[in-house]
């Protein structure tokens, strides 16, 4: 019944006890692969005869279609084999002794979904290779939920009323995530979450004002590069001590601040003049604020006053070409801190004509002033011999 080739022996249909034994006989002439090999493709014949338990250890090594369920009373050997290789196979095993119980644990945590009352030890070493083994596990301790808990956070899942240790340990894990399966967290409880990650704040429902803090000063951001003042925007109705706190970080989160108080608006400013678009009706103190960096910022200025643009062209004279219709005040403020202003007034008032004819200036500058003077003044300005060549010709 067996055929010998020069590969090893290959089983034929149709084996009987003594043919099974045949074959036994000659896998031990095998090597353990080969040996499991012809048991895989004959599982069968393990129901035959009481083979080796090595070669029974080498059919469940390297067969899949091989499990303990082939066997008939396998020792503790085969056991131990079996369950070291797939925790699962103890589903197979009556009565399995404590060390079966901890290999197969140890190899597969879920595996304790087939063990009628696990000790202690059996169930620490399960939820320690798997969290979510602690789902199969009637009343687990305070020490196993730990351990649960520690091994993976998504095991806060399976625990029903979690103490605040076990919640702690469980947002302490990862980037807090576990903090979303907490019902009522305590505050402890949140403020390990947005340590963590402060994006976590929008899983909290009415975090507290210290927890509001954390979020928005934490430095803890998943992914991002950045500080966590943004995080604001999660939060609802923050207090102005919040507010403060995250526009003095990123001035520009006040985009997501519904209605700013002055002082707020003011510590954005100061942060950074950026945001300074994000600000809606904007007070004088802030408008002036905005100036502090520049008259170019007149165009980012709601509706600003005539005192606001005067003081735009004084600190920054080019200010006047972002100035719609300068009045003759704003004109002469701006050409009297650089003469290149001309350039950005279309409409020059006679004033600034005046003060210009009396000026010496550049040459190219006053090419562009005399074209926009009438003659009487083109005139006085030839006989002060500021008038460039091409034009005095």
């Amino acid at each position: 019944m067996i055929q010998k080739t020069g590969n090893g022996i290959e089983a034929l249909d149709g084996v009987t006890d003594k043919d099974a034994l045949q074959l036994i006989n000659d896998l031990a002439n095998l090597d353990e692969k080969k040996a499991g090999g012809v048991i895989g493709d004959n599982p069968e014949i393990l129901g035959l005869i009481m083979c080796p338990d090595a070669i029974k250890i080498a059919a469940l090594k390297w067969t899949r279609t091989c499990t303990l369920k082939n066997f008939e009373n396998p020792s503790e050997a085969v056991q131990l084999a079996a369950v070291k290789l797939r925790g699962e196979e103890i589903k197979f095993i009556i009565n399995p002794s404590k060390e079966v119980q901890l290999e197969a644990v140890r190899q597969d945590g879920l595996a304790i979904e087939f063990i009628a009352e696990p000790s202690v030890a059996v169930q620490l070493a399960a939820v320690r290779q798997d969290g979510r083994a602690i789902d199969y596990i009637h009343n687990p301790s305070e020490r196993v939920k730990l351990a649960a808990v520690k091994n993976t956070w998504r095991a806060i899942d399976y625990i029903e009323n979690p103490s605040e240790a076990v919640q702690l340990a469980a947002v302490s894990q990862g980037n807090g995530w576990a903090i979303r399966d907490i019902t009522s967290p305590s505050e402890a409880v949140q403020l390990a979450a947005v340590e963590r990650d402060c994006e976590m704040i929008k899983y909290i429902k009415d975090p507290t004002e210290a927890v509001q803090l954390a979020a928005v000063t934490s430095m803890a951001v998943a992914f991002k590069p950045t500080v966590g003042a943004y995080v604001i925007k999660y939060i609802n109705n923050p207090t102005e001590t919040v507010q403060l706190a995250a526009v003095q970080r990123d001035g520009t989160v006040i985009e997501h601040i519904k209605n700013p108080s002055e002082t707020v608006q003011l510590a954005a400013i100061k942060q950074t003049w950026q945001a300074i678009p994000y600000i809606k009706n904007q007070t004088d103190a802030v408008k002036f604020a905005a100036l502090e960096y520049g008259g170019n910022m007149i165009d980012r200025i709601q509706n600003p006053t005539e005192e606001m643009k005067l003081v735009a062209v004084e600190r920054t004279w080019d200010a006047i070409k972002k100035i719609k219709n300068p009045s003759e005040a704003v004109q002469l403020a701006a050409v009297k801190q650089n003469c290149k202003a001309i350039e950005y007034i279309e409409n020059p008032a006679q004033c600034v004509k005046d003060y210009l004819a009396t000026k010496t200036i550049d040459p190219e500058i006053l090419t562009i002033a005399l074209k926009l003077m009438k003659p009487k003044i083109q005139t006085q300005a030839a006989s002060l011999k500021i008038m460039p060549p091409k034009l005095a010709q």
